[in-house]
């Protein structure tokens, strides 16, 4: 039975982990101004894109 009082966070998934430990040491390793231009480029697109899919009633469902 799980204690409701306790706020520990349980352990990250191996495979996340991974990936993620992968994913900083790329792109930390390659220095790579464009790489990191261009990861951000994506991320503010996405966002612009799920922000503008809120005023469709459609994707809302």
């Amino acid at each position: 039975m799980h204690d409701l009082t306790d706020a520990s966070r349980p352990p990250f998934d191996d495979l996340l982990a991974q990936i993620a430990d992968y994913t900083l040491d790329t792109a930390c390793a390659s220095g790579s101004a464009e790489a990191l231009d261009t990861a951000r480029l994506c991320l503010m697109d996405t966002l612009g894109c799920g922000l503008l899919a809120l005023s469709y009633p459609a994707c809302t469902k």
